[in-house]
């Protein structure tokens, strides 16, 4: 057994066999061929819901942060699945960019917000799923594959809010808008 696993706030625990850190896609797929099952994975452990708990594996995604690459004119980034919604704001920001919505907590893994179906502000925007345009997953057997809208399309669609049952994000693909000033009013 390892150490105990809690979620932010300890009401939800779990103490699994193992606890996987991967830092790398590949180590992410190396880590599902041999963990002990079941694999769980954990972003930042916002849930209030016992998503993780297991006595198997939980895999942290804390390692695989980071803007891999974007396009300014398709308004596009692909981000590590790890990456918070507080560290990729100023990322994104230094691109010209911004994401599209995004729920009022950010200290959430994007792969976590997008997995559990956060919503955002604001009655005509989608939750952040919404904003996928893609994404890189392992699958339990250590297979790598890419979804979007061409390629894995029913996984894709499944994928958006998955709460990780099809397998680990490693990279997603989100629509992003041009930088914006956001002001709060009202009390």
């Amino acid at each position: 057994m390892t150490d105990v696993w809690s979620n932010w706030s300890g009401w939800v625990k779990a103490w699994p066999k193992e606890l996987a850190a991967p830092s790398t896609e590949e180590e992410v797929a190396e880590a599902l061929k041999t963990a002990a099952a079941p694999v769980r994975v954990a972003g930042r452990g916002h849930s209030f819901t016992p998503l993780v708990e297991t006595g198997g594996t939980i895999m942290t995604m804390w390692a695989l942060r980071g803007v891999v690459d974007h396009d300014e004119a398709a308004q596009t980034a692909r981000i590590k699945a790890g990456t918070t919604i507080q560290d990729l704001g100023p990322e994104l920001f230094e691109r010209g960019l911004a994401l599209v919505n995004q729920g009022d907590i950010d200290r959430q893994a994007l792969a976590g917000a997008v997995g559990t179906g956060t919503h955002g502000t604001g009655g005509a925007l989608g939750s952040v799923s919404a904003a996928v345009e893609g994404f890189r997953l392992a699958t339990a057997s250590g297979d790598i594959i890419t979804c979007n809208r061409n390629e894995n399309a029913d996984v894709f669609d499944a994928g958006r809010v998955s709460f990780g049952s099809l397998g680990v994000m490693t990279e997603i693909t989100m629509k992003c808008r041009p930088v914006y000033a956001l002001e709060e009013t009202g009390g």
